[in-house]
């Protein structure tokens, strides 16, 4: 009786150890999500060293060569939509892990970060998340920038026609047709009731992505604040690892995807190249929207 006392006590110790504070960081995307999540992984260490914090190793995807956890949100997708992502494990496992490694570096705080997270939407699979999430942590803060609706639509189609892979051949006006299905996400009152909804004990911290109003313009301090901890110690990022085109150079890019089957490598110079030329002669086109497109668009909202 007293060896399964014991071996009882042993494990409810082990469970509280593993009760900590989580920072979930879901996006949105275009809101300098590369810019952190790169100097997350590139501090990893000092951070889980010098402050007990953990950017966990489970479940991340350096997808061009951002280092996030997309592995881990991809997982808890619909099956059909995890299988086509050829996922090389499942949520289930993937939780596994990171309790794994919790236990081995004992940190005091975790932070997820995946703008593919944002895009959760359905009940089932927010539910699932959300009791996962209770189960492994005492506090749990859901971080999300959020833009102006007209700038992260003109950002997200640069992003897009850029993308190798994805080879965007219509026009910034055909886009906002075809992204009518994601205005949900641009429903920031809606978005971020959801998610209270179903983390009814989180915190939810929304921040506005505005370079003008950040620390200096740079949202890895602003990000850093909200931790409580200090920038000066850290390695800090060379250049922006994910950044945009220019407007002009975006529409080139976009006739050349509509005129040319490129290959990877023929693409990533001809994007190297445009970016020497936004760098070297600037850009004259400083939007896609027109004044009255704008002003209908964010009537929307």
């Amino acid at each position: 009786m007293k060896i399964f006392w014991k071996s009882i006590t042993m494990f409810k110790s082990e469970d509280e150890k593993m009760r900590m504070r989580l920072y979930l960081h879901i996006g949105l995307s275009k809101t300098g999500t590369s810019a952190i999540q790169a100097f997350l992984y590139r501090n990893r260490e000092i951070l889980l060293k010098e402050l007990k914090i953990l950017y966990p190793q489970t479940g991340i995807f350096i997808g061009g060569g951002i280092p996030a956890h997309y592995f881990l949100a991809f997982s808890l997708f619909k099956p059909d939509e995890a299988k086509s992502l050829s996922l090389p494990a499942s949520f289930e496992d993937y939780i596994e892990q990171l309790k794994r490694e919790m236990n081995e570096t004992k940190p005091e705080k975790v932070i997820i970060s995946s703008e593919a997270f944002m895009h959760y939407n359905d009940e089932s699979v927010l539910r699932k998340f959300s009791h996962t999430l209770d189960d492994l942590f005492e506090e749990i803060y859901i971080l999300v920038y959020l833009r102006r609706q007209d700038i992260w639509q003109e950002s997200s189609y640069s992003q897009v026609v850029k993308a190798y892979g994805m080879r965007v051949t219509n026009s910034f006006k055909e886009s906002i047709e075809h992204s009518k299905r994601l205005i949900w996400l641009l429903m920031y009152d809606k978005f971020l009731s959801r998610w209270k909804t179903f983390f009814p004990k989180a915190k939810i911290i929304p921040r506005i992505y505005d370079k003008k109003a950040l620390p200096n313009g740079d949202v890895i301090k602003d990000f850093l604040s909200i931790l409580g901890i200090e920038y000066g110690k850290f390695e800090n990022l060379e250049s922006d690892p994910n950044p945009s085109l220019s407007h002009l150079s975006t529409l080139a890019l976009r006739k050349i995807n509509e005129k040319f089957d490129l290959t990877r490598e023929e693409h990533v110079k001809i994007v190297q190249y445009l970016f020497k030329l936004d760098k070297e002669e600037g850009s004259p086109l400083k939007t896609f929207f027109t004044l009255q497109e704008r002003i209908e668009f964010l009537e929307y909202f």
